[in-house]
Parts: structure tokens; C-alpha cells; sequence
């Protein structure tokens, strides 16, 4: 019996030590939860009965920006002829659904026919509109872009006539 307990002993005094330990953590008895984890969960339920408050301000300003209208963009074309320089900026507005104004992107201008002006051709110099020089007369194309503080984009195609008058 000794040599049995010399060889067992340590294994069984941890079967009774574990034993000991998971009888205390299941069987504890806490606000009428049984068990350590029913009692952590019962304590951890209890607070979600009350209503939070932030969650529906939180949800009224997410559906009041999901129904703001997106930006308007206008363009005011004046007379406008080859080879003299013309502020495009100057004739864009755009203003976001409560009336602000928004600065407006020229991100592409091309020809009727698909060609791109670019830097490479001189027409638009250092990528600035405000001095833009239309090369002949015709139809071009300017596409825009513009975001209000809610991050609602716009973008907008014109057709713009240049005369050879």
C-alpha cells in the first residue's frame, strides 16, 4: 500500500485538489445564478434592461444623413473661344443640400470625340483650370466633383461650346 500511494499519491491528491476547485466554481451560488460562469453571466445581463440613450441619437443621425440629397453642381457657360484663356472655376457653383457652397473638382476634361487634354499639350497648364486654353473650336466635355461634409459625392458631365467666331 505504501509503494501504491508513493506511486498514485501525488496524482490523487491533484484529482481531489481539481475536484475541490471545479465543486467550488459550479456549485458557488451567486444572486440566484448557480455556478461561476452563470453567476458572471447573470451579473453581466443584468444592466441590459436599461435603455441607452446614445443609441438612438446615434441611429437618427445615421438615417438623417443616409437621407440628405447630394450636392448640386451648376455650370454657367459663357462665350468661349479657342485659344483665349478662360477660369472654368469661376463658372462652376455647387452647394450642398442646405444651400453651403462646395468647392468644386474639375477631374477630367476631353474632347467630343474621347481625347484627353492634358498637360502634354499645353491646354491646361500645371493642372489648373482657372487659365484653361481650348485648342479649336468645338464640343468638349468637362466632368466635375463635389462632396458636401457628409461625404455625399456628385459628379457631373457638361458639354461646353467653344466658337471659332
Amino acid at each position: 500500500m505504501t509503494a501504491l500511494m508513493k506511486q498514485y499519491g501525488k496524482t490523487v491528491i491533484f484529482a481531489l485538489a481539481a475536484a475541490a476547485v471545479l465543486g467550488i466554481a459550479f456549485g458557488i451560488r451567486i444572486n440566484g445564478h448557480t455556478g461561476f460562469i452563470g453567476a458572471a453571466y447573470g451579473r453581466a445581463m443584468e444592466d441590459l434592461d436599461r435603455s441607452d440613450v446614445r443609441i438612438s441619437e446615434d441611429t437618427d443621425a445615421v438615417k438623417a444623413a443616409a437621407a440628405r440629397k447630394c450636392p448640386v453642381i451648376l455650370f454657367r457657360c459663357e462665350t468661349i473661344l479657342p485659344k483665349v484663356p478662360v477660369n472654368l472655376e469661376e463658372m462652376l457653383m455647387a452647394a450642398d443640400a442646405d444651400g453651403n457652397r462646395l468647392h468644386a473638382v474639375i477631374t477630367d476634361m476631353k474632347t467630343e470625340d474621347g481625347k484627353i487634354l492634358s498637360d502634354q499639350t499645353g491646354e491646361c497648364p500645371d493642372g489648373l483650370f482657372s487659365r484653361f486654353v481650348f485648342p479649336s473650336a468645338g464640343i468638349y466635355i468637362m466632368e466635375v466633383t463635389a462632396s458636401d461634409r457628409e461625404c455625399k459625392t456628385v459628379k457631373a458631365r457638361f458639354r461646353i461650346p467653344v466658337t471659332g467666331i
